[in-house]
């Protein structure tokens, strides 16, 4: 810290760590939305037991509903850091979700629903179902032949 930060006081020092240091200004950020969390969910039960069972239970049920999320977060982390770019896999994550809950969908004749295959082993079948995975993924083919494309272009001589 510098003499001029020592001066100001917290304010200043909260500042500086704020701006300079990501993991300070992360923490800081999880702490603000657990408090947010807690208040939202008040304190309206019989006992402390009951309180936090369902502040945990709101907790996972959080992490449980961003899993797919952080998990294709987590894998386009590592193709960026390795130098590579892939957009196609927003568009898979959508497509294989929807082409899963048309099969699982009983109400609107959903094979896997209405022969009464639900819940783990109907996800399990409807992943394996497509015989070619990148049949989904239009943007993935689209941008390989664009990719081509633009290499064909470029490897041309300029007159």
């Amino acid at each position: 810290m510098n003499e001029k930060t020592n001066k100001k006081g917290f304010g200043a020092w909260f500042r500086d760590n704020w701006k300079n240091n990501a993991l300070f200004s992360t923490g800081i950020a999880l702490i603000v939305m657990v408090i947010l969390q807690t208040l939202a969910l008040g304190f309206n039960y019989a006992s402390f037991g009951e309180w936090f069972g369902a502040w945990i239970n709101n907790w996972m049920n959080i992490l449980r509903n961003n899993s797919s999320v952080g998990i294709i977060a987590l894998g386009m982390t590592f193709v960026i850091i390795s130098g590579g770019i892939d957009l196609a896999v927003g568009s898979t994550l959508v497509a294989v979700g929807a082409i899963t809950m048309t099969l699982i969908d009983a109400a609107n004749g959903g094979w896997l629903g209405a022969i009464g295959l639900t819940g783990a082993p109907a996800y399990i079948v409807a992943i394996l179902i497509p015989s070619r995975p990148a049949s989904f993924s239009a943007a993935s083919t689209a941008s390989w032949s664009l990719r081509a494309r633009f290499r064909r272009s470029s490897q041309r001589s300029v007159p």
